[in-house]
């Protein structure tokens, strides 16, 4: 894989960023996964742990962690702007990885998951579509945007950019720089147990829904992209992964 980056990618408010080919983030052993914001433009930690690979996360020194679909996942702790569940500062939140599915397990469930913490987000994969779940904060259900077809099941063991938008009154899904979903509703800005954890790999409040693939880059924003932002980051990083 190439590493180089042209365009450069999006940091403005940036919370969240992980990349596997990055040595400040990961050093090639251990468990330990270092926040990249930490050493751009947030000037002091936003998770109130350290991210880490837990169970069969492994690392492979070409830029990615692999996820086994039996007990992998990366967590990421809880983010100080949900210290408390009414004072969210995150209004509009984007979620960007890039990633490649290999099928299931028997302990991924009928719908595996991206990403997932309790009452906040969900992201589902199944045999028909891709679902981005988000909690509108009112009630103990998420609302749920859909973007069907068979380039977005996602076990085709091809790379691809995600990226997950909510902004409080529309909530949007692009792949590969290409927007696929946009629909009104959604996303309070919280999350109703605001102190459980962000995980990658699993959906937090349900050990049955692991996911088997690799994955490269994880970021999330406190804003929305813009469509032209999307773009650029997929421009950056598209080389890498032979897109």
């Amino acid at each position: 894989m190439s590493f180089s980056h042209n365009p450069k990618p999006v940091t403005d408010k940036g919370l969240i960023w992980i990349d596997a080919a990055n040595h400040m983030c990961y050093p090639g052993s251990g468990t330990t996964v270092y926040n990249l914001t930490e050493h751009s433009n947030q000037g002091s930690r936003i998770l109130t742990t350290t991210p880490s690979m837990n169970g069969g996360t492994s690392w492979n020194s070409n830029g990615y962690w692999t996820f086994d679909g039996v007990n992998s996942i990366i967590s990421f702790g809880t983010l100080t702007y949900w210290s408390t569940n009414g004072n969210s500062l995150i209004n509009e939140m984007t979620l960007e990885y890039w990633c490649r599915g290999r099928g299931t397990t028997t302990t991924t469930g009928t719908e595996p998951r991206h990403i997932g913490w309790t009452y906040g987000v969900r992201v589902t994969i199944t045999n028909e579509d891709f679902r981005f779940w988000v909690h509108d904060g009112s009630t103990s259900n998420y609302t749920r945007y859909y973007h069907g077809g068979n380039d977005d099941i996602l076990d085709d063991d091809q790379w691809r950019q995600i990226v997950l938008i909510a902004n409080g009154t529309r909530n949007k899904i692009y792949v590969n720089g290409v927007l696929k979903s946009n629909d009104a509703g959604g996303w309070a800005g919280t999350t109703t147990w605001h102190n459980n954890g962000i995980v990658f790999g699993r959906d937090n409040n349900n050990a049955n829904y692991y996911w088997k693939g690799d994955m490269g880059i994880f970021k999330m924003y406190g804003k929305e992209l813009s469509a032209d932002e999307v773009m650029q980051n997929f421009q950056a990083h598209r080389g890498r992964f032979g897109i």
